[in-house]
Formats: C-alpha cells, structure tokens, sequence
C-alpha cells in the first residue's frame, strides 16, 4: 500500500482529512526489519497501539500553532509529489555538488528519521542512503541518524537527537 495518506483517502471525509492526516502523521508505526529494505515490511496505514501519537502530547496552544483547518488549512503535499524533481535536484546540490561544498566548508550536514516515522519516512531515508553510496564518497558528509523509538517529529519529541 505505498504512499497511502488520509490526506488523498476519498472515505475519509474532505472536511476531516487534515485532522486526521495531523493524528496520523504524528503517530508511531511499527515497521519490520529495516535492515532488509523490504517495502512490504513497512506499516503504511494503522499506526502502532504502543505509542500516544505527538499531537496529544501538545499543549492547546502548541496544537493551535501547527494545525491549520478549513479554507486556510494546507498540506505540503502537493508540493511534495509537483515538485519533487526539483527538490531533489536542490538537496543533491547542497549536499553533493563539490563547489557547493567548496562555499560551505563547515557545513555538517545531517538528516534525522525517526525507527517509528510513517512508511514515507523510511522509504525516504533508504532513497537518502542509495544517494550517499552513488555519491561514492565525493562530496558526502551527509550524515543520516536513524533515532530508535520515535516517529516523523524527532525535533519535538526529541530536540536533544539533533546533537551530534
């Protein structure tokens, strides 16, 4: 079931999918063996009963600043699935391109994904990681941090995963 999301599921009503996808997209997910890269592994839809999802974890106020509903509310998803050649392009070239690396020689550049993310997250993270082997080395200080236990929002609930 690869790229399912509330967000294009005509049973879920229009009025409701951001709500739903927001509940979702902060839940945990209990995938297989990520070792074997294995797609089918993956939970794409119901996520695991073993976590709350980040959502219910926020405050009120902390709720009413990231979620967005009704004629204002929006997803970047269109921009993900329009856009993508173009936002591949841009992160190969800020993380590959030795002359970009040239003008930015401290630049450490790290991607975090969450063991618990949504599927996308992990077919996202094997796709970074076939990017760093066909770099060869050149150019690839990308570091890629796979953090235990947590899911699409490392930054939230685990600020301190960004310490290297």
């Amino acid at each position: 079931m690869p790229n399912w999301t509330p967000l294009l599921d005509t049973y879920v009503p229009e009025a409701l999918r951001l709500a739903v996808f927001g509940q979702w997209a902060t839940s945990y997910f209990d995938h297989g063996d990520l070792t074997k890269r294995d797609i089918d592994a993956l939970s794409w839809v119901v996520p695991s009963p073993n976590h709350v999802p980040t959502l219910f974890k926020m405050s009120d106020a902390d709720r009413a600043e990231m979620q967005r509903y009704g004629g204002d509310g929006f997803s970047d998803l269109p921009y993900m699935i329009h856009f993508m050649s173009q936002f591949k392009a841009s992160y190969r070239k800020a993380v590959y391109d030795p002359e970009t690396v040239k003008i930015f020689p401290a630049l450490k550049p790290i991607v975090l994904f969450g063991q618990k993310s949504g599927a996308f997250a992990i077919v996202g993270m094997w796709a970074v990681e076939d990017d760093q082997k066909e770099a060869h080395g050149e150019a690839s200080a990308l570091k890629i941090k796979l953090i235990p236990d947590i899911n699409h929002f490392v930054s939230v609930d685990v600020p301190t995963s960004f310490d290297a």
